[in-house]
């Protein structure tokens, strides 16, 4: 783990203008799904959305065109599979969660048992030729750290202990087992799925567009942008920044104030001692922030190359009183807020950099998260287009 701060420190991650190509490029999309997408541990959901045999849900990745489902099983182990059945290719599960003691494609009857294998075929005398072994559902690879659930498309390269390194213990550290509830935004925002995570990964922007949402709360007079200070974790990293939780909206009474002293919580601590925010940004596509009272996380999933799936999860305790309750519709109504001041400036990018009439991007020294991502898609797109050459 490598901590950086300052200009200096942040430069040995380059200096010099970036292309502006991939972030309107519709064939470079198609490089970043195979060098990317397909290749590498990406974040599905948490082990609590499955917590008893026969639970599933489905997940769609729709820049990979994949569905895929995943199941507790009789042994109590989460698998995940390709919603295919292996007979004719229908989804064999129509819904995105629920309960079955078996998995049964809705086309022809096919059955599978929870760990996938072939359980049935109604009128097998029928069939010239069945492989019964070569007729279980398409495994995919699975992992759990810190409660979160990764997936691999392909055959990973490494294990996702490797992939995470330094990250999964930050992920293992958080107490987010207590957050049993959760709230989803899912949002389509007609930008470039890099352009929607680089939004929500500095904050050099947020004086120009967050003046009454996030100005009060993350900034302060020795740092009017509210610039953090950054854990490395390659090719991971984690933003740690300063958090005024003195400051309510004007309308808003402390009736709204989150807890600050319970002993459950997770706090980031800034340079000073004080509490703080703090966000792991993994590698390609899956923000877990850290806040008092809750966390949440961001997920940027490419559409086309104009075209993100933002999902953001909310994870809080269940209210138990009134109070509880208001404080958590107030944080999900201010996190909507902050984001409808970022999608017209999205959508503005998108227009402005598909125009051509820029070529490069240029970063500066606090948009180092936005240049550490964009340094890990163009070395994996390289080390795709190698191999291919090679082969």
């Amino acid at each position: 783990m490598k901590r950086v701060s300052s200009k200096d420190e942040l430069a040995m991650f380059g200096t010099e203008p970036v292309r502006a190509r991939p972030y309107y490029d519709p064939e470079y999309l198609v490089l970043e799904r195979e060098a990317v997408f397909k290749k590498t541990w990406l974040a599905i959901g948490r082990v609590e959305e499955v917590p008893e045999v026969g639970d599933f849900i489905v997940r769609e990745i729709e820049i990979a065109k994949a569905s895929l489902l995943i199941v507790r099983g009789k042994d109590r182990e989460v698998r995940a599979f390709h919603n295919t059945c292996p007979h004719r290719g229908a989804q064999i599960v129509g819904k995105a969660q629920g309960n079955a003691p078996a998995l049964s494609c809705p086309y022809h009857r096919w059955t599978f048992n929870l760990d996938g294998s072939l359980r049935g075929i109604p009128d097998k005398k029928n069939f010239f030729a069945v492989d019964e072994h070569d007729c279980d559902l398409s495994k995919v690879h699975i992992g759990e750290v810190g409660g979160f659930l990764f997936v691999c498309l392909s055959e990973p390269e490494q294990s996702l202990e490797q992939f995470l390194g330094g990250a999964a213990d930050v992920l293992r550290g958080r107490n987010t087992a207590i957050y049993d509830t959760y709230v989803e935004i899912n949002n389509v925002v007609q930008t470039n799925w890099k352009s929607a995570q680089d939004n929500f990964q500095e904050t050099y922007h947020v004086g120009a567009i967050h003046q009454k949402t996030l100005v009060p709360m993350v900034t302060s007079p020795s740092n009017p942008y509210g610039y953090p200070w950054y854990e490395i974790y390659e090719p991971h990293h984690r933003m740690r920044m300063w958090r005024n939780f003195d400051f309510l909206p004007p309308f808003f009474s402390g009736l709204t104030a989150p807890p600050r002293n319970d002993s459950e919580e997770v706090r980031s601590v800034d340079d000073n001692g004080g509490d703080g925010l703090d966000v792991l940004a993994l590698f390609p596509n899956f923000h877990v922030n850290n806040d008092i009272g809750r966390y949440w996380t961001h997920q940027f999933w490419p559409i086309d190359v104009d075209r993100t799936r933002l999902v953001g999860r909310i994870y809080l305790k269940k209210a138990r009183t009134a109070r509880e309750r208001v404080t958590q519709e107030f944080m999900v109504a201010a996190t909507k807020d902050v984001w409808a001041e970022d999608w017209p400036l999205l959508i503005a990018v998108q227009k402005g950099i598909q125009s051509g009439a820029i070529e490069h991007i240029h970063f500066q020294a606090h948009e180092f998260p936005c240049r550490h991502v964009y340094n890990g898609i163009v070395e994996q797109v390289a080390r795709h287009q190698a191999t291919k050459v090679e082969a």
